[in-house]
Formats: C-alpha cells, structure tokens, sequence
C-alpha cells in the first residue's frame, strides 16, 4: 500500500479478504453496523455514546444505515429485536 499525500491506494490485495472490492465494502458497512450494536450492549460505554448509537440504529430514515442494513442485507426489524431481547427499550 502507498501513501502519496491524504489518499492511500487500495489496489493492493491485503487490504481485503478476497480479490473483490464488494467484499471490503460490505465488511466495512456491517462493521458500522457491529459497532453501533456494540456501543448499545457494552457495558463499559458511556450512557450519551449508548443512547447515540441507540438512536442511530433506531433511525429508520438514515440514509447511512439503510445503506449499511441493504448492501449487507441485514433485516432491520431482526436486528431491533435482537438488541431489544438484550434489554434495551426501543421507545425512543
């Protein structure tokens, strides 16, 4: 991988599991996804960055997850439930 000022060339093969760029987008779109489910059930985060990511998750209208959530083909009502069987209120 080259640096050459504020970008990085990403032809190189390392940066992804397999030779297809499909495959480093979709792991980084679910990685998104698992981190905002993380922040909600860890109990090491703070309550403002638990109810943040809450929100973010619960926000049917962001673009940004409904791009995580279909590119990865993730069904959002089964991931609302799931954090939900963990204790969460969703009533936001």
């Amino acid at each position: 991988m080259q640096y050459s000022g504020y970008s990085f060339d990403m032809t190189e093969h390392d940066m992804y599991n397999d030779n297809k760029p499909e495959s480093f987008t979709i792991n980084l779109l679910q990685g998104v996804i698992f981190q905002a489910v993380h922040d909600i059930l860890s109990p090491t985060m703070a309550n403002s960055a638990k109810g943040d990511a809450l929100e973010w998750l619960s926000d049917e209208d962001n673009e940004m997850l409904q791009l995580c959530l279909s590119v990865c083909n993730i069904d959002h009502e089964h991931l609302l439930l799931r954090v939900s069987k963990q204790g969460w209120n969703l009533d936001l």
